[in-house]
């Protein structure tokens, strides 16, 4: 009997960014307020090919900070 070798990476307990679905439902958020604060430049995202992330210490910022 042989083991098996796991060699895949463990998922982080928090992840790294979130989808703007994502972030908006932590935040209690709408989308429509979500792009107006990308916009005031209040929320920093990153793009990645066509889709918008935000980096989970942007949440950490917003809550030690506010908007």
């Amino acid at each position: 009997m042989t083991a098996k070798n796991n060699t895949s990476a463990p998922k982080p307990a928090s992840p790294l960014a979130y989808k703007v679905n994502g972030f908006c439902d932590a935040m209690g958020l709408g989308r429509t307020k979500f792009y107006a604060l990308v916009r005031e430049g209040k929320i920093k995202t990153v793009r990645i090919g066509a889709r918008r992330l935000v980096p989970a210490s942007e949440v950490e910022r917003l809550l030690r900070e506010g908007a």
